[in-house]
């Protein structure tokens, strides 16, 4: 199928009247995921600093898995809606899910079952002690079996669950109907989810309200909302309207600070900085770099940071408070981004290979933390200005 020529160097036209445009390649996507796992990562490795308030200036990182959870529906919904009608459309969808996402989580899973316990079974006990029962994170299930209660090495696992969930229902709703009953649903998810959350809080109800799956659809949805809208929209009204909306949402989850719409807030603010990133070039090495890799990254910073700040290890760091802190911190990023970058070039890569069977992605590469799809045309639904998307999700993190 023949592809449309355009000038997409940030997939946005000079002209002020033309429909927001996506470029092959969305550099700047790379970008955004690599500053979301750093600041989950700052976050999660701010507990175990205690001689400077480290916690303090980074307690909003958690928001960045709010942002995975909206590019992940961005990229999600595109794609199944330009692959829908194309033979083995299911299929290949969830074998090149399941390419990407269960290898290296089953090896976290059986390296933390079965491999810690056995070598090092007390650093194992302790580690898994809130990570239980093991059948939950086999089936995804863990953020709403274990919720709250799951701590350590598989932390961070509990937004996967969520995603995998999201993977199991929506492209069924894709397939089924259209992208305007699509795109009201979604609508309808963004102005639900707070409400449900402030019912559930008055009413005292013992739900998790971070953890469950049913109270943390906002990302998703706010993602999703915006692959059907920017299809349309001028370039000139989505910034306009990302620069009112961003403000607006960060203030009203500063200053507002209850969980039933803080979680809308800081969807939404991802949502705007998702659209305003179509206008700025990130370049970055590092933070790129950061976002290639961001899936191991997500899966196993946990696991490290939990190993560089063992008494038996923190004995031999510098006795000075703070520098024991910092040498916490500089070993547990250091052996990070070692291990995370040896599980994408060693092992993760070599898998992908395999994804060449389920269907053929003539285009470029991107990588998400929280989705992995593949790289097909996404031809122009309405004239040659309409956006076009032509991406390939390899890598989550």
């Amino acid at each position: 199928m023949s592809r449309p020529e355009h000038s997409l160097d940030l997939g946005i036209s000079n002209s002020p009247r033309s429909r927001m445009q996506i470029p092959k390649h969305i550099q700047q996507f790379d970008y955004l995921r690599g500053l979301a796992v750093l600041l989950v990562m700052l976050f999660h490795a701010s507990h175990d600093v205690h001689s400077f308030p480290m916690a303090k200036y980074v307690s909003f990182g958690w928001a960045g898995v709010d942002l995975f959870f909206v590019l992940s529906g961005f990229l999600i919904t595109g794609i199944l809606f330009e692959t829908r009608d194309r033979d083995g459309h299911f299929t290949n969808f969830y074998a090149r899910r399941v390419l990407r996402i269960w290898p290296l989580y089953f090896a976290l899973l059986g390296a933390m079952f079965l491999a810690v316990p056995l070598l090092v079974p007390r650093w194992g006990e302790a580690a898994m002690q809130n990570a239980r029962p093991a059948w939950a994170f086999v089936l995804f299930l863990q953020n709403l079996v274990i919720g709250p209660r799951l701590t350590g090495p598989l932390g961070p696992t509990w937004s996967l669950a969520i995603e995998e969930q999201f993977y199991f229902v929506w492209p069924l709703l894709v397939w089924l109907f259209s992208r305007k009953a699509i795109q009201r649903l979604a609508a309808i998810i963004i102005v639900c989810s707070p409400l449900m959350r402030l019912g559930l809080e008055l009413g005292h109800v013992h739900i998790s309200l971070y953890y469950n799956t049913l109270t943390r659809l906002d990302g998703l949805a706010v993602g999703s909302f915006l692959a059907i809208w920017l299809r349309d929209a001028k370039a000139t009204t989505v910034k306009r309207w990302a620069l009112a909306v961003l403000p607006v949402s960060l203030a009203g989850a500063v200053f507002l600070n209850r969980s039933w719409i803080d979680y809308s807030m800081i969807a939404i603010a991802s949502g705007a900085i998702v659209s305003l990133s179509f206008f700025f070039a990130l370049k970055n090495r590092f933070v790129l770099f950061s976002g290639r890799i961001s899936y191991g990254l997500y899966l196993i910073h946990m696991a490290v940071f939990g190993v560089a700040t063992k008494p038996e290890l923190r004995r031999h760091y510098p006795h000075s408070p703070v520098l024991n802190d910092v040498t916490y911190l500089a070993l547990g990023s250091v052996l990070t981004y070692a291990t995370a970058s040896l599980s994408w070039f060693l092992f993760e890569s070599q898998i992908l290979r395999a994804k060449s069977w389920f269907g053929s992605s003539p285009g470029t590469e991107i990588t998400l933390p929280h989705c992995s799809v593949d790289s097909e045309e996404l031809v122009p639904t309405t004239n040659a200005s309409t956006m076009q998307l032509d991406n390939q999700l390899i890598a989550r993190g």
